[in-house]
């Protein structure tokens, strides 16, 4: 398990975290405070992640965002990751559908 904090001036920014077992990877959360998005610092914890997978002998990493994320998506297709399935109805308090998006890191 791999879990990472970015912080400024002493104060945590945003947060993320990972499972690695054997030859994948599953980004569990990757949380950035609002006051904080859209300076790169998801897409860095990301590369992060994806460094030490590596490190570790990681082939592929998987996800699953809120299909109504549009922020999250949009950062994870530029890092690379490919929609691969959808788990319906996966958020139930949000009434909302889990996209599973994974990406080859060979």
């Amino acid at each position: 398990t791999l879990y990472l904090a970015a912080t400024e001036e002493g104060d945590l920014c945003a947060v993320a975290s990972a499972v690695f077992s054997l030859y994948e990877g599953m980004v569990e959360n990757v949380a950035v405070h609002p006051n904080h998005r859209r300076r790169g610092i998801g897409e860095r914890l990301m590369a992060l992640i994806e460094e030490e997978g590596a490190r570790r002998g990681v082939e592929r990493l998987c996800l699953e965002v809120a299909s109504r994320n549009s922020g999250a998506i949009a950062m994870y297709e530029k890092s690379g990751y490919k929609t691969a399935g959808v788990r319906k109805g996966f958020y139930a308090r949000q009434k909302d559908d889990a996209l599973v998006m994974i990406k080859e890191l060979v």
